[in-house]
């Protein structure tokens, strides 16, 4: 699993589950830069998925769950065999590596060696929420904000602001350490 794949022609496939644009633009990128087929995680197939030495797979976080937890459990399998890039989107900052960390070990069965986290701005529009899901995202913010900053005062506008933090550079790391495995 930590191996690398140099020297061999590699064939990889991107992967993506979101909810609101940002995830699919990233999977774009990360297509159009490694020159890889993009799929919406609910039309790729097992045997694509099979047949790809390595997968780029893009999920947005919401309620603290990446949004492809599902796929990715059923997807298990064959996951655990092959070297796969994750990349996130969410409100959550970057610098919140505990939080990400969090997310991705309760929408997965284990972390193996070759699997990488890449957190990737998001972006959200609160004004497109219903207002229970607005509260509940008001509650999760503050949550992770006093989980994150023990002891400091939480912002008044926390979890009601627009966010848009979607930025190519956020998976220039990704696409650079993909392309080290070519």
């Amino acid at each position: 699993m930590g191996q690398s794949l140099k020297g061999k022609n590699m064939k990889g496939l991107v992967v993506y589950n979101g909810k609101y644009g940002s995830t699919e633009q990233y999977a774009a990128w990360i297509g159009e830069s490694l020159g890889l087929p993009v799929r919406k995680a609910g039309k790729v197939s097992v045997r694509e998925l099979e047949s790809a030495d390595y997968l780029v797979i893009g999920s947005s976080v919401h309620m603290g769950k990446l949004t492809a937890s599902g796929k990715l459990k059923r997807w298990w399998p064959i996951l655990a065999k092959k070297k796969v890039f994750f990349y996130t989107t969410s409100g959550t900052p970057a610098d919140e590596r505990v939080a990400l960390e969090r997310y991705l070990a309760a929408s997965v069965p284990a972390r193996l060696p070759g699997h990488i986290l890449y957190p990737a701005g998001g972006r959200i529009d609160y004004s497109k929420y219903s207002p229970i899901l607005k509260m509940l995202m008001r509650n999760v913010a503050r949550s992770e904000f006093m989980n994150s900053h023990p002891g400091e005062a939480v912002p008044a506008d926390i979890g009601t602001k627009v966010m848009d933090a979607v930025d190519r550079t956020w998976i220039e790391p990704l696409i650079r350490d993909a392309k080290a495995q070519k």
